[in-house]
């Protein structure tokens, strides 16, 4: 059964078994391993390299039909998103535009053998600004707690909106637009 709360995917089978939280902790040890092969691989002597950082997959959680978090590497920290059908039309290189409550970012396909398809757009790179992996973990953090919130602006138009309502408001004045004078959509 999919149920749909809040752009948050929920699976649940038989015996009440949460599949989201087994699927998130797939996908993020599959990238943690892949990066790891590529900085074994690939990366070593490489002078982008920050010898004080690990690779982490960060807070991965499912966002519309996408599983989105941050990958933490020696050499970038970047939003990932990995489709949650296996079966996408995604071209390698592509650039897709996603909205989210931040506002519009623009993330690159990537297909791998061991991933699949995975889209990535980067928050950081080079990494040499963190001391340590406790701080690229909290950027990595506040990183996307900032593309999950709507904008500043949005959020005290909210706000006000919930005071007003807060207050008297007799039917004249609701039917005549006090509540909402000054707000367009």
């Amino acid at each position: 059964m999919e149920i749909n709360y809040n752009n948050k995917l929920y699976i649940t089978v038989r015996y009440g078994i949460n599949i989201k939280k087994n699927m998130k902790l797939e996908i993020a040890a599959k990238l943690e391993e892949s990066f790891a092969r590529v900085q074994r691989d690939k990366m070593q002597g490489m002078p982008v390299i920050n010898d004080k950082l690990k690779i982490e997959a960060i807070d991965f959680q499912v966002w519309n039909e996408f599983t989105l978090g941050v990958l933490i590497t020696p050499w970038f920290m970047n939003f990932i998103l990995v489709p949650n059908d296996k079966d996408t039309k995604y071209k390698m290189g592509e650039q897709i535009k996603f909205n989210f409550p931040a506002g519009d970012y623009v993330f690159l396909v990537n297909i791998t053998d061991d991933i699949g398809t995975f889209l990535t757009c980067s928050i950081f790179s080079p990494m040499f600004e963190f001391e340590n992996q406790k701080a690229a973990r909290a950027a990595a953090r506040s990183s996307l707690e900032y593309l999950l919130q709507p904008p500043a602006a949005e959020q005290e138009k909210t706000l006000k909106a919930e005071s007003q309502l807060k207050g008297k408001i007799s039917r004249r004045e609701l039917i005549r637009g006090k509540l909402f004078k000054g707000y367009s959509s």
